[in-house]
């Protein structure tokens, strides 16, 4: 059985008037006696493990990033909203942990295709997907070593709005109250994009 914290007889007030002393049940200012809790919290996740190596291009032509290149892509995660009285939790950081895991793992060492990108074609051939962009078979990858996502761009911005809106999904899906999230990519130090979503709780 949880203890009541009780506040020391030389923390009390002269008049003993309004505060808790020996044998009175400490709450918070903003705990109220039902257990309820007002006012809003937020919950982060910015670990080293939360993050992948990843190669990408972009079709801007005569742009440096066209080029194949790669990065160590480090993500965080913050979400925000009121307190479970149940739990006492805004949400348990491990289901946090593994909605952001669960989308960053299939990204991790591998080729990223934008396949709603209007200026490349992506066929597969067997266990090849190959990529027509300003010629045919521009690009030609292992199956295996790809992964496709429904963006136009692999630029930080928009990996940060498709991880951000699949981890809004899978955590209000599974009954979370959120009011807000943000998730930052950064792609190298000090290079970071954050995409933010207000929701209603």
């Amino acid at each position: 059985m949880s203890q009541a914290l009780v506040v020391p007889a030389h923390r009390l007030r002269r008049d003993g008037r309004g505060v808790p002393g020996i044998g009175q049940l400490y709450i918070p200012r903003d705990h109220r006696e039902d257990g309820t809790v007002t006012g809003t919290f937020q919950v982060a996740v910015a670990k080293e493990s939360a993050g992948f190596s990843a190669a990408h291009f972009l079709t801007l032509p005569g742009h440096m990033c066209e080029r194949l290149h790669g990065h160590n892509y480090r993500v965080a995660v913050r979400v925000e909203g009121g307190i479970d009285p149940a739990t006492g939790f805004l949400l348990d950081f491990a289901v946090l942990k593994q909605a952001l895991k669960a989308l960053i793992e299939p990204m991790d060492h591998k080729l990223l295709i934008p396949t709603a990108n209007p200026a490349l074609t992506v066929r597969q051939d067997g266990d090849r997907l190959a990529l027509d962009y300003t010629w045919r078979d521009w690009l030609v990858v292992p199956r295996a070593h790809a992964c496709l996502l429904p963006v136009r761009h692999t630029t930080a911005e928009l990996l940060a709005e498709y991880l951000g809106s699949s981890v809004w999904d899978r955590l209000t899906t599974g009954g979370a109250g959120l009011a807000a999230l943000s998730l930052q990519v950064e792609e190298s130090t000090g290079q970071t994009a954050t995409w933010q979503r207000e929701g209603t709780r």
